[in-house]
């Protein structure tokens, strides 16, 4: 009886699974992986991957007394610990420039920058690049620019072409950028009336709708520019009581827009410990290029932010040990919030790029009404290569932004109209009870327009008050603010008010640098006057 011994010789197994492109990669945490690479692409692969290519192959050229001992000893001969004994891969992957950055798609990508759009095939990649970056669709590059980009004497001028006018997400945005909408449409019916608008309120539209444009280009762009590190805080423009959430304005679309693009990482932000978890970095990684937190609740700890904003984020996973990306590896991060980030300091406001969403999309109205689909997951493949041409649309602006100056501190982040994003952050430093006490101790109606408040005649305006006896007064209304609202943080308050209504901190006091609003103490007793055009 001839009897046939048959060895596995893992030496030329290993060898044949690194010639077909299967080893491993040594990430940021210190641990390795396996991966399979594919020319320039390189893509995670979990050791049963690795198995059943092993298998198949197996199927189609192996005797059956060969395939039966692989069977048995499959976890013997390709179980994760065997297959820790393959070869390392060292892939360059791909670094973004200051001026450019490429999207992925199917068998081809774009180069970005701010002179235009350029389309190369995979063959002239010269790093690497990971698979999960690359967006699984066909593109067609629009022979015409979708939407046309210019500022004339500090005005920005927009021009959509007739496919620009088409793509469901750019019109959508640009929607979000009307917050004088109802001047020339009808809330309920939503039909055009006479445009009573003026001219600097049309020219806000294209204001916003730049800023969420160039926006969303920092947010794709993943190179990291240390003058310019800002979290993306998309938030509602119209001005509310604090506290009160209005939502449905589209703010969340967005990030999810984000997220069709590059990889990204989701968290719900409306956890009352959300900068308390000390696992919350736990799904990130170095292939994450932007983390997405939705919705955040009133008074976060942005603060919290800081070191992930300006490039560390250390990642603690339950049961693995803590580790921290550089600069190069950590994520951008883009919030969602009804309300105004608190903190007014420089640290604060260089921290964050602003971006205002009307209310006209809104619970009773969504994107829905307008375009008849869902976005997204009901758009077909016409509506996908639009979207795709106008997010690279916002790249290039977004380059160009800075190669032109347009944008804030030589970045290619164009800002807002900074009163929306000014008066909410007053409004809700004061909140909503000394707001109250103020306007009614003042006789300051709450929706007074400014230039009536200008002219108003009441028995305390323009008269000296002494600070306690104002301090004393809001706290016999608001008893439950003794111990949040100290002398001296009345003081700060009584003068962000002055500011949100218009009016002057005692303008007959100057200080050394001769402006008006200094301190006004006699005898020991300080005295406060708010005024107006009639002092």
């Amino acid at each position: 009886m001839l009897i046939t011994t048959i060895i596995y010789d893992y030496e030329n197994a290993f060898n044949f699974l690194r010639n077909r492109g299967y080893g491993r990669i040594l990430m940021a945490n210190g641990q390795y992986l396996f991966c399979h690479m594919d020319g320039k692409i390189v893509e995670l692969v979990e050791p049963f991957q690795i198995k059943d290519f092993v298998l198949e192959i197996m199927r189609e050229i192996c005797p059956k007394d060969v395939r039966n001992m692989l069977y048995r000893g499959g976890r013997q001969y390709l179980g994760p610990e065997n297959l820790g004994s393959l070869r390392y891969f060292f892939p360059e992957f791909i670094k973004s420039t200051q001026e450019s950055q490429r999207l992925f798609f199917k068998n081809k990508y774009w180069h970005i920058s701010s002179s235009g759009i350029d389309e190369k095939t995979f063959s002239n990649l010269d790093y690497h690049v990971w698979k999960d970056k690359i967006i699984d669709m066909d593109t067609d590059q629009l022979k015409e620019p979708m939407i046309r980009v210019e500022k004339r004497n500090d005005k920005f001028v927009t021009k959509f072409s007739n496919e620009g006018a088409h793509c469901h997400f750019a019109r959508f945005l640009w929607n979000t950028s009307k917050f004088n909408w109802r001047k020339f449409q009808d809330p309920e019916s939503r039909t055009p009336i006479p445009d009573t608008r003026t001219a600097d309120e049309k020219f806000e539209t294209s204001m916003h709708f730049v800023s969420k444009m160039t926006a969303i280009g920092y947010l794709l762009h993943k190179f990291r520019d240390k003058s310019c590190e800002k979290a993306v805080i998309a938030m509602d423009g119209k001005l509310s009581e604090v506290g009160e959430s209005n939502g449905r304005t589209g703010k969340s679309l967005l990030g999810f827009a984000i997220g069709k693009m590059i990889p990204q990482v989701y968290i719900p932000g409306k956890s009352r410990n959300l900068t308390e978890d000390p696992f919350i970095w736990e799904e990130v990684s170095e292939k994450t290029d932007n983390v997405f937190i939705d919705d955040v609740r009133t008074n976060v700890d942005f603060e919290f932010f800081f070191p992930v904003i300006t490039g560390r984020m250390t990642i603690n996973i339950k049961g693995k040990k803590k580790f921290t990306l550089n600069d190069n590896q950590t994520a951008k991060i883009l919030l969602t919030t009804n309300h105004a980030i608190n903190g007014d300091s420089s640290s604060f406001r260089d921290r964050q790029a602003v971006i205002l969403f009307s209310d006209y999309y809104n619970e009773h109205h969504k994107p829905i009404s307008d375009f008849g689909i869902n976005f997204f997951d009901e758009w077909d493949k016409y509506q996908w290569n639009l979207f795709y041409n106008f997010m690279a649309k916002c790249l290039q602006v977004y380059f160009l932004a800075r190669d032109k100056g347009w944008g804030s501190s030589g970045s290619g982040l164009v800002l807002p109209p900074i009163e929306r994003i000014e008066m909410r952050r007053m409004r809700q430093y004061m909140g909503e009870d000394f707001l109250g006490w103020a306007n009614e101790y003042y006789g300051v109606p709450d929706n007074e327009a400014p230039d009536k408040v200008q002219h108003l005649a009441t028995s305390t305006l323009n008269i000296p008050i002494s600070r306690q006896e104002l301090y004393r007064d809001f706290l016999d209304k608001n008893p439950t603010q003794r111990k949040h609202t100290t002398a001296y943080r009345f003081k700060k308050k009584i003068i962000t008010w002055c500011k949100f209504r218009g009016l002057q901190f005692n303008p007959h006091k100057f200080d050394d640098q001769n402006q008006p609003g200094a301190d006004d103490k006699s005898g020991g007793v300080e005295n406060i006057t708010i005024a107006n055009k009639n002092y």
